[in-house]
């Protein structure tokens, strides 16, 4: 479910996936693009069932920083492929660690 949610402006943040809703702001430019970085995110917290997403996700971002996160990676890397999800591997984000 995607939400519009403008309060992210206060924190320069475009979108964000917390399972199972995705908040973005409204007005962004490219709306299919973000919201398709965001779905990848949910799927990666799907397989890791979801509670064990939160503490690698702030353990990647401390560890290694935002834009070395392998979820952000991952979904950077892939947000232009609006079909990556339907091709995409299980677990393909360890493919960034």
């Amino acid at each position: 479910m995607v939400v519009v949610f403008n309060l992210l402006k206060r924190f320069n943040i475009n979108g964000i996936c917390i399972f199972p809703f995705i908040f973005i702001i409204d007005g962004y430019k490219d709306t299919d693009k973000l919201i398709n970085h965001e779905r990848i995110h949910l799927i990666q917290q799907i397989e890791l069932g979801v509670i064990l997403f939160y503490p690698l996700y702030i353990y990647y971002n401390v560890t290694r920083g935002y834009w070395n996160n392998p979820f952000e990676l991952e979904a950077y890397d892939n947000e232009d492929n609006l079909l990556y999800r339907s091709n995409r591997d299980m677990y393909s984000w360890t493919k960034y660690i």
